[in-house]
């Protein structure tokens, strides 16, 4: 007996050890058990308890020929490391991962209908897969998943939303046991295999985020061109073989096209023959951990194999030789190519969607990559923004009056918007139209340019080259100036930027005539003081160079608050209707003929015409000595006039609301015109700016009455859909359209 119990105790423990062994190799002990019983639409590899799968960092795959070992790396990064190193593809280590975690049972055949015939038809001896997962363990590894795949299965399954119809796979599992039942499984991954497991290779030369490339550097025979910028978020400039800002729009569609630069074929290095690198254009990307990658592309060739022009890359951290797509295979090959090439030419669809036609993707192509200096160079006139300019002078040759805006800056705080004022020939600062100065800074900022003309070398002197294209004596001077730095200290009692006012951007403007057989034509030339390049720019910045007081003048009538208006006359030659208005009660009282018509005064009527008013725009600026307009206005037909108070404050409490350089204190307080602003400003806010807005609407104030009067006449009698108008006051002409004249001609009694 004693002898029989140690027997028995040695067996238990050769079992209990060789299920440790095929515990610790296979993760499971159904190879001694044998079947392991499947449940339909069960996971066969992942349960819904874990996710061991996502910790895999080995992989296995085997056909019929060769095996390849993959392993992941500390980054996360996939790499093959049998029967070669190099990267591999990122899309394809996801897609085997995400197959054998969602896997599911679609269907388990009977052993007795596998036949060694019908094996063939499944594919799992005759053309199989067989794939490994494992994940680390102690010093070792331990296995996550074994399986073998056969033959795309001719069934499709309804996924787990019962909308999307998934396709299904043949495969064969020995991990759970000596298991020679075939399954049928949800998924498909067989095309990854199509070119062969070295078809597994990254075909992606770089693996590179565009916003971690802080430098470029473009490399070929013949020169070399230098890129750099301090930030993802700052603007690229160029630093040889010129110092000039690049066009930042292209050069981080270059770096993206870089990121997504595929091959269709990786192949060794040693399998090869390279032209001479003295041919290759080199770039090399700089990234901000201090790290570089150079891509060599060398010169385009046809290839028979590929039957398409290509061209053959190299990577400097990996030992691969890329097969890169010069040009749409479309234009090289095929009997019907030239018929197919002008068919496409035609402009019936988008060119982006013709490519996608003629390949059936849009793959990039390495011949349209912009990799020369004139490509990459900023093509922008101006590099300054529209809010970043504070005054403007214009100086034109053909006008002996200077134009000059100036911005009158506003309060957010206190909801009061940027002003714009305009000068001709030192005449007095008026109000300027705002939509016509929006669009002056948008063309300064965003002027096309057509070419380049010539280019200045660093450290040298720009005379001769300005003096040979006549910018020494330019048609148009345009003096832009930056608005000053808002952040400033007090150092000993001195008032002083924190960083440096900008310079004033100065550019010189010519016209260029060349002569024709039809006569003359040309082209506007342009240069900044201080850049690196002269320009070829478009006519749609010269078009706004008008020096024309017309062109500028507000087209707004007149700017005042509702709650400054006092009185409102309207005189329609019979009879003259005067109303009084009560800004705080909002209502209307009046007279007609001396009578009182209060009661039958419409107060929505009223509003309305008041909002009119304020909104009365003009169609056309008229000289003031314009004799058409003055003979027909000598009997209007009707006349508006307006009575309003103003509070006047000193300087030193308009700064609340505008800039103290403005020379109309009144104009400032009309600018506020919104009842809503003003009981803003009253409203109990704990901030300085407040308080002093309420010290001034309490304030005694001396008050500025002013009057306005708007006479209004026909053009002609012929024509009624237009009609003059004058500021009494002022002298003003102008023109006015028939809309508004008959919403002033209309009544506001009921």
């Amino acid at each position: 007996m004693r002898y029989l119990a140690t027997i028995l105790l040695t067996l238990a423990c050769l079992a209990v050890t060789t299920a440790a062994v095929f515990l610790a190799i296979d993760g499971n002990l159904s190879a001694l058990t044998g079947w392991y019983r499947f449940e339909k639409g069960g996971s066969l590899f992942e349960s819904q308890s874990s996710n061991t799968l996502s910790k895999a960092n080995w992989i296995r795959i085997e056909d019929l020929h060769e095996t390849i070992k993959c392993e992941k790396d500390a980054y996360g990064a996939w790499w093959i490391t049998e029967p070669f190193k190099d990267r591999m593809s990122q899309q394809a280590s996801s897609a085997i991962l995400q197959f054998t975690q969602a896997a599911r049972l679609v269907d388990t055949l009977p052993l007795n209908n596998t036949t060694r015939i019908s094996l063939r038809e499944f594919g799992v001896e005759t053309s199989p897969h067989r794939i490994t997962l494992k994940m680390p363990q102690g010093d070792g590894h331990t296995t996550l998943a074994r399986y073998t795949l056969g033959s795309v299965a001719p069934w499709f399954t309804a996924s787990e939303d019962g909308e999307t119809m998934l396709p299904t796979t043949y495969m064969r599992t020995d991990f759970y046991g000596r298991d020679k039942r075939i399954h049928v499984v949800t998924g498909n991954i067989l095309p990854l295999f199509k070119d062969g497991l070295r078809g597994l290779r990254d075909p992606k030369p770089l693996q590179i985020q565009p916003e971690n490339v802080l430098a470029l550097s473009i490399k070929n025979a013949d020169d070399q061109l230098l890129l750099n910028r301090v930030s993802a978020e700052a603007s690229w400039n160029i630093t040889s073989p010129m110092h000039c800002a690049a066009d930042n729009e292209v050069v981080n569609n270059l770096i993206k096209k870089l990121s997504e630069l595929k091959s269709p074929r990786v192949q060794n290095k040693q399998d090869i023959e390279l032209p001479d690198e003295k041919l290759a254009t080199s770039i090399r990307l700089q990234l901000n951990d201090g790290e570089e990658v150079t891509l060599h592309i060398y010169p385009a060739h046809y290839s028979e194999k590929d039957d398409m022009m290509v061209q053959l890359a190299t990577c400097s951290d990996r030992n691969a030789v890329f097969s890169l797509q010069a040009e749409p295979r479309v234009q090289r090959s095929g009997q019907f190519s030239k018929l197919l090439n002008a068919a496409f030419e035609l402009p019936v669809l988008p060119s982006s969607l013709m490519a996608k036609i003629k390949t059936g993707e849009a793959p990039i192509y390495s011949l349209d990559l912009p990799l020369s200096f004139n490509e990459l160079r900023s093509r922008k006139f101006s590099n300054i923004h529209p809010r970043d300019i504070s005054r403007i002078a214009l100086r034109s040759r053909y006008s002996p009056d200077n134009l000059i805006l100036l911005m009158i800056p506003g309060d957010k705080k206190s909801q009061v918007d940027d002003l714009w004022q305009f000068s001709l020939g030192n005449k007095p600062y008026a109000e300027a139209e705002s939509s016509v100065v929006s669009a002056l800074l948008n063309a300064i900022s965003e002027v096309p340019v057509d070419g380049f003309v010539a280019d200045i070398p660093f450290y040298t002197n720009p005379a001769k080259i300005i003096n040979l294209h006549g910018l020494d004596q330019p048609d148009y001077t345009l003096t832009v100036l930056p608005r000053p730095c808002a952040f400033r200290s007090l150092l000993y009692g001195v008032d002083i930027p924190l960083i440096k006012d900008r310079e004033p951007a100065i550019y010189y403007i010519k016209r260029v005539n060349e002569p024709t057989g039809d006569g003359n034509s040309g082209y506007w030339i342009g240069w900044q003081r201080g850049s690196a390049s002269i320009y070829k720019i478009s006519s749609k910045l010269t078009r706004y160079f008008s020096q024309h007081e017309a062109n500028w003048k507000k087209h707004q009538v007149l700017r005042f608050s509702a709650a400054s208006l006092s009185k409102l006359t309207l005189d329609y030659q019979k009879a003259k209707l005067i109303l009084d208005y009560d800004y705080i009660d909002e209502s209307w009282t009046g007279t007609l003929n001396g009578k009182d018509v209060s009661p039958n005064i419409n107060p929505h009527r009223a509003s309305h015409y008041l909002q009119t008013l304020q909104k009365l725009e003009v169609q056309q600026w008229l000289d003031r000595h314009d004799e058409s307009a003055l003979r027909a206005l000598k009997k209007p037909i009707f006349s508006i006039k307006l009575d309003i108070k103003v509070n006047k404050i000193n300087e030193q409490s308009a700064v609340i609301l505008t800039d103290s350089s403005a020379s109309n204190i009144e104009q400032q307080l009309d600018y506020q015109s919104s009842k809503q602003r003003e009981e803003n400003y009253l409203s109990d806010q704990n901030d300085q700016t407040s308080s002093d807005m309420r010290n001034i609407a309490m304030a005694d104030y001396h008050v500025i009455k002013r009057s306005y009067t708007i006479q209004i006449a026909p053009i002609s009698m012929r024509e009624n859909t237009r009609f003059y108008a004058r500021i009494l006051e002022t002298g003003e002409l102008f023109i006015i359209s028939n809309h508004d004249a008959l919403s002033l001609s209309a009544s506001v009694l009921d």
